[in-house]
């Protein structure tokens, strides 16, 4: 990345901008920057995470959380926190063969599982022989699905594309008085 600045006119103009610079605002300018293209990634990343895990937007979007930067601590971030999914989140349909769901965005049945309305609708499983034990089937983790595959590469890819020039912007912003 490279930053070049060029000034035509008296001293009092040229100082102006270090002057800025001086006060805190380059950090100020530099959190601005990072705040945007976080924002920008958080929307590429939950995109990315619908595409992973076959859970919709909304849901996504209920979990994963930006953390934005400010001048005392100059870091941002998003965290995601959540409950493996219920197998009856991913468009579950009753088949001859059992339950036919789309965890992970892969259609697929789930042979001699079952609805039970009176466990919250979930799909269930026999752990054995018997009418009862029975284990309730599961699908995804947002927390665990953010930091893989597609919306790992999405996140860094954003950033290494978004942030460079919006440095610049921010940057150029204050040099310039704006």
């Amino acid at each position: 990345m490279t930053f070049s600045l060029s000034f035509n006119g008296n001293l009092a103009s040229i100082l102006a901008p270090l002057a800025r610079l001086e006060s805190g605002a380059a950090l100020q300018a530099g959190c601005y920057a990072v705040n945007h293209t976080v924002a920008k990634a958080k929307t590429a990343v939950t995109r990315a995470l619908v595409q992973q895990t076959g859970l919709k937007s909304g849901a996504i979007s209920k979990e994963v959380r930006q953390f934005s930067a400010s001048p005392g601590s100059p870091a941002a971030s998003l965290r995601a926190d959540g409950p493996y999914h219920k197998l009856s989140e991913f468009m579950p349909r009753q088949s001859g063969d059992g339950i036919s769901a789309s965890p992970w965005n892969v259609s697929r049945v789930f042979a001699h599982t079952f609805f039970v309305p009176a466990y919250g609708g979930g799909v269930f499983k026999r752990r054995g022989s018997s009418r009862f034990p029975v284990a309730q089937l599961w699908g995804p983790a947002v927390p665990k699905e953010m930091i893989k595959d597609l919306s790992l590469s999405t996140w860094e890819r954003v950033l290494a594309v978004e942030l460079p020039p919006r440095m610049a912007h921010e940057w150029g912003r204050l040099m310039g008085g704006g």
